[in-house]
């Protein structure tokens, strides 16, 4: 029986000793930063690789360093011809200071598709419509840019933001088709009175032509 008991509170020791290392080590994958966090304090920044912490009164919140891509919904806005046109775009951007991730943004992902789409509809704006579709390059690089200004406190950093598509409104397509169709039935109605009065013309100068020929 003592033996056993022994045996047990040993066989528990040991449990306990592997649980508390365990829980003082934090792997941290090379893809990734960690916030720890202690008490409600931050503490520091765990970096790749293996980071030794306080057991059980810690909170450790991982955070990808790698790119990340978003997605930007389409943004209605009018052109600087006022021309009121539909644009989406891509955000490609990664975490630069974990820390003020954590402390300054509920959500970090939304806060850049929030001021992705105030950055389309304010930047594009400025554009005429025709400009828009020759000069995406430099659009882009002013969206960068905007968009940078505004991550950057954030603790985020930009890499690049690209207009994927731009397209009219439904109205000013309607409107186009239907000025389209009203105009071609009006091309196609003076293009046949002026084959009508050609041949007549040219009938009766074959006529004229005829009478004098029989005259002769």
């Amino acid at each position: 029986m003592e033996i056993g008991f022994r045996f047990v509170m040993t066989l528990v020791i040991l449990i306990v000793i592997v649980y508390f290392l365990s829980s003082c080590v934090k792997v941290v994958q090379p893809y990734e930063k960690a916030v720890y966090v202690r008490s409600g304090k931050v503490i520091r920044v765990l970096n790749p690789g293996i980071n030794l912490v306080v057991p059980w009164v810690n909170k450790i919140i991982r955070m990808g360093i790698r790119t990340q891509t978003l997605d930007i919904p389409r943004q209605e806005t009018v052109t600087k011809d006022d021309v009121t046109i539909s644009v989406n775009a891509t955000v490609f951007f990664k975490i630069i200071d974990p820390v003020k991730v954590y402390l300054e943004v509920d959500s970090y992902r939304k806060t850049v598709i929030s001021l992705a789409q105030a950055a389309l509809c304010s930047i594009v704006g400025l554009w005429a419509f025709d400009d828009i579709l020759t000069t995406r390059v430099d659009i882009n690089v002013r969206l960068m840019e905007n968009l940078n200004a505004s991550v950057n406190k954030y603790g985020m950093c930009v890499e690049k933001m690209e207009i994927r598509e731009v397209s009219t409104s439904i109205h000013i397509n309607e409107g186009e088709s239907i000025s389209n169709e009203v105009e071609a039935p009006l091309q196609d109605k003076d293009e046949v009175n002026d084959l009508v009065q050609s041949k007549f013309h040219n009938d009766l100068v074959t006529l004229t032509e005829m009478k004098a020929i029989k005259k002769d």
